[in-house]
């Protein structure tokens, strides 16, 4: 069968890889000049740092099989705990003193509501009520009238989610939140990528099939059993079945001829990518004490060390990530690549003294307005667990869709793995290949 995948992010080479091992005739597109969509590692004379995804759990089991496999083992990094910056108070991480408390409640309580749901988010029927709900409110109701422990609150999740909680649905975080429940802790970002983000993608690439780069999909033409791609204004590319493998924000920009369902229409504009982006900041020399993962409840939101420079240097460059979510993103990228850099090092100098008279220079990476991104991850708005996530997931007239939000661990590159499993299983059935 010829099959075509268009989008070469995590999901999309997991699909290329699996499909070619079931013996399908596989070509696979990019709108970039490189694989790894989100994922995108900057490679300098002093290393390399991650511009996009990097952060691998612990129970992420089958993203680090196919590491193993692929002869990149993960590295295991040591940033815990780190400090917390809250209304002016250090805090140690997880170590939130007067707080704990509050916090060590809101976790039960959300732990409560989270094993009553089904593991299939679009299930969980019985529990409207919650997708119409946002974290925001629900953080809001949790810590009451104590306004320190609300914001500590707003740092934390804020943090995982990429975005303001008040623009993510309670049903579709809960949901996310099933899969973490067997957790003991520490397994969260417990290791990185040996050889970049980027080169774990370079590496699956190499057991896909072949793949045709700065091609932006732009429209789907459905012929009987036949479907045509066309891309940058060319004649169509015809396949039997097709993969679209991009993000799920950009799903709305191709035209279906003849349209695709009402359903899918409705998921496709409904879909939401978190407002993210990332701000390295280089420094000349290391002038933090202890470890570099850092929590604010400013611009600030997290920041984190980057691998140690290359010793052979002159300079040693030393790299701090920040992770910006939500409004502030979109703050922060408007300013450019220099202004947010000094404004985040300005709220780095009251943590870590010294700052300031090591930075050098920042690089911004903006996902939320990239072409073909949309937004740092796969993000679960209010209401669209049971209205639409269903009709995003599903196939439709020969058409297959992977992503990081196509499986259990939304959001995330174990997801795009587990998504492209799904993908190749529902292709095999259709198939009769077992």
């Amino acid at each position: 069968m010829k099959i075509a995948v268009v989008g070469m992010g995590p999901a999309g080479l997991r699909t290329m890889m699996l499909l070619k091992e079931s013996g399908h005739d596989v070509h696979g597109f990019e709108a970039r000049d490189r694989v790894g969509g989100r994922l995108k590692t900057i490679r300098t004379e002093a290393g390399f740092y991650e511009g996009g995804g990097e952060w691998i759990d612990a129970d992420h089991h089958r993203l680090i099989a196919l590491l193993n496999e692929l002869g990149q083992p993960p590295v295991i990094a040591d940033l815990y705990p780190g400090t917390v910056w809250m209304a002016g108070k250090g805090y140690v991480e997880d170590e939130y003193q007067e707080h704990q408390a509050v916090l060590d409640r809101v976790e039960e309580e959300a732990d409560k509501l989270a094993l009553d749901l089904d593991d299939v988010p679009w299930n969980n029927v019985l529990y409207a009520n919650l997708d119409a709900q946002t974290l925001g409110g629900w953080l809001d109701q949790q810590a009451g009238s104590a306004g320190i422990p609300r914001r500590i609150l707003e740092s934390v999740y804020r943090s995982d989610e990429g975005e303001d909680t008040h623009e993510v649905g309670l049903l579709g975080w809960l949901c996310a939140r099933l899969a973490y429940l067997e957790r003991t802790g520490g397994e969260m970002s417990s290791a990185r990528f040996p050889q970049g983000a980027q080169g774990f993608c370079e590496a699956m690439a190499e057991r896909g099939g072949p793949i045709t780069f700065g091609h932006a999909l732009q429209q789907v033409t459905i012929d009987g059993s036949q479907i045509g791609l066309t891309f940058n204004n060319e004649e169509p590319r015809w396949f039997d079945r097709v993969v679209l493998a991009i993000p799920a924000g950009c799903l709305r920009d191709i035209t279906f001829e003849p349209g695709i369902s009402e359903a899918k229409q409705a998921a496709f504009e409904a879909a939401r990518m978190s407002r993210t982006i990332k701000v390295s900041l280089h420094f000349d020399a290391k002038f933090w004490t202890g470890s570099s993962r850092t929590l604010t409840d400013g611009l600030l939101q997290q920041a984190w060390s980057a691998q140690e420079p290359n010793s052979e240097l002159s300079t040693p460059k030393f790299t701090l990530l920040t992770d910006i979510g939500g409004q502030a993103a979109i703050d922060l990228a408007l300013m450019g690549d220099e202004a947010a850099g000094r404004t985040l090092v300005a709220e780095l100098e009251q943590v870590h003294p010294g700052a300031k008279a090591h930075y050098r220079n920042a690089n911004l990476h903006d996902w939320v307005h990239d072409d073909f991104a949309g937004g740092g991850f796969f993000c679960l708005p209010p209401s669209y667990v049971l209205d639409h996530y269903e009709a995003l997931v599903r196939p439709e007239n020969g058409l297959f869709f992977a992503g990081d939000y196509g499986g259990r661990w939304i959001g995330t590159i174990e997801g795009a793995l587990e998504s492209a499993e799904r993908v190749t299983e529902d292709i095999n059935l259709a198939s009769h290949i077992h």
